[in-house]
């Protein structure tokens, strides 16, 4: 697959991933190589357990745990940058806590690794200060 082919399924997946407000996973769940790798921030603290370390077999957990205790506003992808096999999103990201109500909005920063069209490595940055505080 070509770099601008990568591109395009990821422009494609956050378009859903936001007009479905995270009800449709199965975006993400087809563009996952068997193999993920998905690294996310704050795993070890309760309010972020969704965002522990995560296996390919293991991406439907890490979705269902988001959506369990958050429910998404919005997810506005701002930047794409494409180089070979990698493609970086930098956004923002709006979401409820379902415990409490509250709402947060923070940066995104994704870093996507394609090999054969499917993605074997997903890294992601967002400020977990500001996730942590909307949880108390």
């Amino acid at each position: 697959m070509s770099t601008a082919d990568n591109l395009a399924k990821l422009k494609s997946a956050y378009g859903e991933w936001d007009s479905s407000k995270g009800g449709n996973t199965k975006v993400w769940l087809d563009l996952a190589s068997r193999d993920l790798k998905l690294h996310s921030l704050g795993g070890d603290t309760p309010a972020l357990q969704f965002a522990q370390p995560h296996g390919g077999e293991l991406l439907v957990s890490y979705l269902e745990k988001l959506l369990e205790t958050w429910e998404m506003n919005y997810v506005r992808p701002d930047t794409f940058v494409a180089d070979g096999n990698h493609v970086a999103m930098f956004g923002t990201a709006s979401w409820n806590y379902r415990a409490n109500g509250n709402t947060v909005t923070t940066p995104l920063a994704h870093l996507w690794r394609f090999e054969d069209g499917k993605v074997v490595d997903f890294r992601e940055l967002f400020d977990s200060a500001t996730i942590v505080s909307a949880t108390t």
